[in-house]
């Protein structure tokens, strides 16, 4: 075990973070503005950025959907205070920023070809919720559905959305609703119980589980919908484990720390570890003996690739303060100028390049800096490389220069600053 990641010691390292994760993976009505100012201490204390508090408050809200209107007013708080601004960015934010978004008239460019996907999720939130049905059982009304059920209105054997209702109360943690249909003839499915352990209701999971045993999506969803002791009762019970990698998505700050507390394994954390957006705990990380070039999930990324991917210039500063390797590739031979690429991280890519990043490598798709920011429309990054003369007329695959990859993606923010350039260029 790794004392250094002891439950004791990381509460007494990090309790302001602690605390306003626990806040926000159980927010309501009454503690959004006690969530809010926890927010504001953690953005000063530990410099997180804007964004990466915005995909917490969103993913919080995801497995939470009954508490939709606290997490919309916990964002729009967020929102109106930082004037953050959601365009900016290239993170796929989910129903949450989609319907702040939509509220705001606010167009996400990036997101043109998906946008109607969006607004779909969105509204799924909305219909989903006007269901007198799935009403009742959010708020375990029990009472009325046996109403709804005398008098015949309902089918109770129905599915809402590819789920049947023993499975949404399941998802709800709603026992009365569950007990109500499970004595009526629904039956236990593998999914019911992979739903039990995001609505976190034990005794829901003891029934379930005389009847399913749980899976690996079990501890999985557990981890997402930060039901810590549902994943604890998991791995002591059926030596069930969960990943650096879905504690790290899921900001499930408690269990990424616990894996490491259990197993020891630094180095398999230090990557993983970056997305939580705190310097400090990176830090921690590598003072503590954790390997920098430690590299995780399937495309194999150390720190400093999530740093630039993620667009986390203070983390990416702080390891190259600390010689992470600036030109290391991933399995797919992406350097990290590369991944700032995707998200036009353009501050992260001005460092990177400043500190002798190379600026004309090509990854296994045959793929250079330059020609990511084509696919991927990213303008900030394309700039920094124009001005660094980097090579305009490579190919891709010997037949598609950047005009034709960006013309075939609509990268039109990319197209412009190329054609600025061009001209600037023939002037010369």
């Amino acid at each position: 075990m790794d004392e250094n990641f002891s439950p004791q010691i990381i509460n007494q390292t990090f309790p302001d973070y602690i605390r306003f994760i626990n806040e926000l993976y159980h927010l309501t009505a009454d503690t959004v503005s006690t969530a809010f100012n926890s927010l504001k201490f953690c953005v000063d204390k530990y410099q997180i950025p804007l964004h990466t508090i915005a995909r917490m408050i969103d993913q919080a809200c995801e497995l939470h959907h009954p508490n939709f209107i606290s997490y919309v007013s916990l964002l729009e708080q967020f929102h109106e205070n930082y004037n953050f601004d959601f365009n900016i960015y290239r993170f796929q934010f989910g129903k949450l920023c989609e319907y702040l978004r939509s509220k705001y008239g606010i167009v996400y460019v990036h997101m043109e070809n998906d946008q109607e996907n969006s607004q779909d999720g969105v509204q799924f939130v909305f219909d989903i919720h006007e269901e007198q049905i799935i009403n009742f059982i959010v708020h375990d009304d029990f009472q009325s559905l046996q109403k709804l059920v005398d008098d015949k209105s309902i089918d109770i054997h129905q599915e809402i959305n590819g789920k049947n209702l023993l499975g949404w109360s399941a998802l709800y943690g709603s026992l009365a609703c569950f007990k109500f249909f499970h004595c009526n003839g629904i039956e236990v499915q593998q999914n019911t119980l992979e739903s039990a352990f995001i609505g976190g209701d034990f005794e829901i999971i003891q029934i379930c589980e005389q009847i399913v045993n749980p899976t690996k999506r079990c501890i999985e969803n557990a981890v997402k919908a930060h039901n810590n002791e549902g994943v604890y009762y998991l791995m002591e019970k059926y030596n069930l484990s969960y990943s650096f990698r879905t504690a790290a998505y899921a900001f499930n700050f408690e269990l990424f720390c616990h894996k490491i507390f259990i197993s020891g394994k630094r180095d398999n954390a230090i990557a993983f570890s970056v997305f939580f957006g705190v310097k400090d705990f990176v830090e921690y990380l590598i003072n503590s003996g954790a390997n920098i070039s430690g590299v995780s999930g399937p495309k194999k990324k150390s720190a400093l690739h999530y740093a630039a991917e993620l667009d986390f210039k203070d983390i990416a500063s702080f390891l190259i303060s600390k010689n992470a390797d600036i030109n290391m590739k991933d399995k797919t031979s992406m350097n990290p100028l590369m991944l700032s690429a995707l998200n036009d991280s353009y501050k992260v890519a001005q460092f990177l390049i400043e500190n002798g990043a190379k600026t004309d490598a090509v990854d296994h798709s045959g793929r250079t800096a330059l020609q990511w920011c084509a696919w991927m429309n990213s303008p900030g990054v394309a700039r920094l490389l124009l001005e660094k003369n980097v090579d305009t007329s490579v190919f891709w695959k010997n037949s598609m220069n950047l005009m034709d990859i960006a013309q075939l993606t609509k990268a039109n923010d990319f197209i412009k600053v190329f054609e600025e350039f061009q001209s600037k260029h023939k002037k010369q």
